[in-house]
């Protein structure tokens, strides 16, 4: 199939692949892949600290694409395979694998044992909670591996030596170093998102081929936009979906799912008609076309990494909408992970134990912030940082709650969540209370209007843009 970033500039891919059918007698096959913070650590460690070393060197990100990775990864299982009739075998003759052939389920996995096999080979310890994250504490090196794709922190000359090494065993695409010199790149795609090393800041964004994929499902072009992407709808229409309308549905909201990955500020939105789903009614429709007229007005919303003094720990924002649900009356988890100024990861979620106060439900939105901070540390640990995890509340009750042990009068609480006292008590995790103004995680419990939205996306160093990246992909 073909990508274009115009006309004159196609990009071509095409593949041999086999269709291996799961076998219910089978066990899945597992392949370990890095969480997506990852390649969000690499950014935000090389513009923290130092802009020069004692030596005069400058850290600089390497992107590597690895071609036909899974052709070089050796299979461990006998398959045969019906071959093409370019490969001018005689009639009845099949091929038996010696190599992981792209559509073998097992082909991730082999791939995976191949590229570790690499690193360990050359130095690098692979990581405890994700053991396609590497560091060389020799060179200097943090490295995270996505599939084929390998994103290296470094300086330039271990960088170089990497690159070398890979060139010896692999076939390899390189994409550049990011920095500021003149033979760096700028300008880089990698996992659908779009980067820019700039001289005051590194940025990241979303592929905004998504928002011209949902304006032109939607027929939008050229609609009114909205300055929020979601409203309380206590009246909505509930008459169910039928037919084509609910595929439709169901394939829009996964799309505006995943773009809220990359987009905090409908997050919450993305989060609340993925609910309904299941059964979607004319007034989820109705959101659904709500929220893609508000991406029509803020297509772009882009990630600041500005340069900073190494931080200590690692903090995440949580905060939680008491009962907010009208049918339910379940409460909204929402959490923002930052590693000093710069946000690594944003989310907000329905929270599945029905709370009894206010100060319950921030207390289970603690408990999955905690979760998601003890995550990133041990990312950062794999990445060969040992930092300090901070949890910071705007709730008392709750803070007061997490700073306990047992119950208290709380004792219908499970005790399932009480593990994070422990870890407040042995002091890997601190608490810390801040205003209700300044908590970021206001952003994912609630529908805001565009002025709050406004504010707390700049409290968390993002910013709206129009215009267009270089390398976006026309949809």
């Amino acid at each position: 199939y073909t990508l274009s970033l115009h006309d004159a500039l196609p990009i071509y891919r095409s593949r041999l692949v086999i269709q291996e059918v799961r076998q219910s007698n089978v066990e899945a096959i597992f392949a370990a892949t890095p969480p997506l913070e990852s390649v969000r650590m690499l950014l935000s460690m090389q513009r923290s600290g130092f802009e020069v070393d004692h030596k005069g060197r400058v850290r600089k990100v390497m992107f590597i694409d690895i071609r036909r990775a899974h052709w070089a990864a050796r299979i461990f299982r006998e398959v045969y395979v019906a071959l093409p009739t370019e490969a001018g075998l005689p009639e009845g003759m099949c091929g038996l694998l010696q190599k992981a052939m792209y559509g073998c389920r097992d082909a991730a996995a082999c791939w995976e044992l191949e590229i570790s096999d690499f690193f360990t080979c050359n130095g690098f310890t692979p990581g405890l909670g994700s053991p396609v994250l590497f560091v060389n504490q020799t060179r200097n090196l943090q490295v995270s591996i996505h599939g084929d794709d390998i994103t290296v922190l470094g300086f330039e000359d271990d960088l170089q030596w990497l690159r070398n090494r890979l060139e010896e065993r692999y076939e390899i695409k390189f994409g550049g170093l990011l920095g500021p010199d003149k033979t760096d790149v700028q300008n880089v795609a990698l996992l659908n998102r779009l980067i820019h090393y700039g001289p005051d800041a590194t940025t990241i964004e979303a592929d905004p081929r998504h928002v011209k994929i949902l304006m032109n499902e939607l027929n939008l072009h050229g609609a009114k936009t909205v300055s929020s992407p979601g409203v309380s709808a206590k009246d909505a229409d509930e008459t169910p979906l039928t037919g084509v309308d609910v595929s439709r549905y169901r394939s829009l909201v996964m799309r505006c799912n995943y773009l809220a990955l990359d987009r905090p500020d409908i997050g919450f939105s993305a989060k609340e008609l993925a609910r309904r789903m299941q059964q979607p009614t004319v007034g989820s429709w109705h959101g659904l076309k709500r929220m893609v007229r508000y991406l029509a007005g803020h297509p772009r919303l882009v990630w600041r990494y500005m340069q900073q003094d190494k931080p200590d720990c690692l903090k995440i924002h949580t905060d939680s909408d008491d009962a907010g649900c009208q049918s339910t009356r379940k409460s909204t988890s929402c959490g923002a992970l930052f590693h000093g100024r710069h946000l690594l990861k944003f989310y907000s979620s329905t929270q599945h134990v029905m709370s009894l106060s206010s100060g319950e439900s921030e207390f289970y939105a603690g408990i999955k912030a905690g979760s998601t901070l003890l995550g990133g540390l041990a990312t950062m640990m794999d990445l060969g940082n040992s930092l300090h995890g901070v949890l910071v509340f705007d709730a008392t009750a709750a803070k007061a709650m997490m700073g306990r042990r047992g119950h208290g009068r709380a004792k219908h609480i499970s005790r399932c969540y009480l593990w994070l006292q422990q870890k407040v008590h042995d002091k890997e995790l601190t608490l810390e209370k801040i205003g209700t103004r300044v908590n970021t995680a206001d952003l994912g419990t609630k529908f805001l209007d565009g002025g709050r939205i406004q504010e707390l996306i700049a409290a968390m160093n993002l910013s709206f843009s129009t215009g267009k990246h270089q390398l976006a992909l026309d949809a």
